[in-house]
């Protein structure tokens, strides 16, 4: 191609070429391999609107705001005391000799009362811990020594904002711990902790060692579910709503005086409240609108479905009703589950606070460790009671015909206190009925033998 020339025939100078600026490299949304994509829709794709969608954090309730929602609102407390409460109601079945005694001291140091607390508090504040005050000869920043424990003073429940691991350990397996308040430095063994939710390093670091609180993933749900509430409760207040249709209204705005306009409001509003009638001119009209409701029945059934799914709970018990969704057609379904999960719950959370104080306890009074159960959730029936008897009885007969139980050890087993099924095994009773047997087992050799012998002279 020639090159263009000017009036005076001089060659026209080529046009400079601007350097664009550098484009980062972007992946086309064209070549995305890993989802469904519709050019119909635009899923998928870069005009897809849930691409614009990200997760932003919710503002950090304070610990006043917590202890207010806490306080005040029922639904929001009863979601977070629930499950320790029903977890711990009905305690501990087991069998040991010093039952009594432990049992008082479990009463007289509120162990069961403290450990049900501290695992509230840690649902809701993100952390707790027991501090165990115990004689045992050493400084408090020392291991519990076991086996030299002369007193227990009192087992005292802090707060998190109180109580708190040395350098910022996370506590879950912090080795040292501190008071506020106190120049403290107690060792982890004299501390039944609750530590809170587990989340990550960095979440620990900046809670000073403590973990996240289930508070904080109740709040949105416990408030919509609140505010849709109040909203049908205002909608109720203007369900029907009173329409006045007056004659020559626009002429009566438009005249300076509108006492007669006043006179008429008052008294049609007087008759209707006298004598629930209302008396208008010919030329006048008077209605009562009733406001349409329809769909608000879905939206409180959303913020009820987001708050159960958040709770944890079923909904019978949370809410305390039924749903035609909810129960299978035997009924108690719900329960059931719920039964397992605070079963579940009881062996994760619980079990370990309350073996570590029920060690301390046996320690103090010189007694052997204690190996519980915990209490079944539901009270069974006379009927089903005699039902389980009758079925420990024949487990308890196959037993003693076997020779692995005797009838002493059945005995203290099942009816030393109440009635239990545990079965607890003594070996010194055990030893001395394989003893008796071997006394007789001799004695009837022994007898034989002279049988025998009289026989062959």
């Amino acid at each position: 191609m020639q090159r263009q020339r000017n009036a005076k025939g001089q060659f026209i100078a080529k046009p400079k070429r601007i350097a664009k600026p550098y484009a980062p490299y972007v992946t086309q949304s064209h070549t995305r391999m890993d989802g469904f994509m519709s050019a119909l829709t635009s899923v998928g794709t870069s005009r897809d609107i849930g691409t614009s969608v990200s997760y932003t954090s919710e503002r950090t309730l304070s610990k006043s705001e917590i202890d207010c929602l806490y306080e005040e609102n029922a639904l929001f407390a009863k979601c977070i005391d629930k499950l320790p409460s029903d977890g711990l109601r009905k305690w501990l079945d087991y069998n040991h000799d010093d039952k009594e005694a432990i049992d008082k001291r479990v009463k007289e140091l509120k162990l069961k009362s403290l450990i049900k607390r501290g695992k509230i508090k840690e649902r809701k504040d993100g952390g707790a811990a027991i501090f165990m005050d115990v004689d045992d000869g050493q400084e408090a920043e020392m291991p519990l020594n076991l086996d030299n424990v002369k007193k227990i003073y009192s087992f005292e429940l802090f707060d998190c904002d109180y109580v708190y691991p040395l350098l910022g350990d996370d506590a879950r397996i912090a080795e040292y711990f501190t008071i506020s308040g106190s120049a403290l430095k107690i060792h982890r063994s004299r501390m039944i902790v609750f530590p809170g939710i587990e989340v990550s390093e960095s979440h620990v670091i900046n809670n000073r060692g403590w973990g996240a609180r289930y508070s904080a993933r109740l709040y949105k749900p416990v408030e919509a579910y609140t505010l849709t509430h109040q909203s049908v409760t205002g909608l109720a207040q203007t369900l029907v709503i009173d329409v006045w249709g007056i004659n020559e209204l626009n002429d009566m705005i438009d005249d300076d005086d509108d006492q007669p306009l006043k006179e008429r409001f008052t008294a049609n509003l007087a008759g209707q409240s006298l004598v629930n009638a209302v008396v208008i001119d010919s030329q006048d009209s008077y209605e009562k609108l009733v406001t349409n409701v329809t769909g608000v029945a879905e939206l409180e059934n959303s913020a009820e479905r987001w708050l159960i799914a958040a709770s944890g709970y079923p909904h019978t018990t949370l809410l305390g009703e039924g749903t035609s969704a909810g129960l299978s057609g035997e009924g108690g379904s719900e329960n059931r589950e719920y039964n397992e999960t605070v079963q579940a719950w009881q062996e994760d959370e619980a079990r370990e606070p309350i073996e570590q104080g029920l060690e301390v306890i046996t320690a103090e009074l010189d007694s052997e460790t204690v190996s519980f159960q915990f209490e079944p959730l539901e009270v069974p029936t006379q009927l089903e009671m005699a039902e389980v008897h009758l079925k420990q009885a024949q487990a308890d007969q196959k037993y003693f015909e076997m020779g692995v139980l005797s009838a002493q050890e059945i005995r203290n087993s099942r009816f030393k206190d109440e009635y239990s099924t545990q079965t607890e095994l003594d070996d010194t009773e055990f030893n001395a009925m394989l003893e008796t047997e071997r006394e007789l087992d001799n004695a009837f050799n022994t007898q034989t033998e002279k049988q025998e012998s009289q026989e062959e002279a």
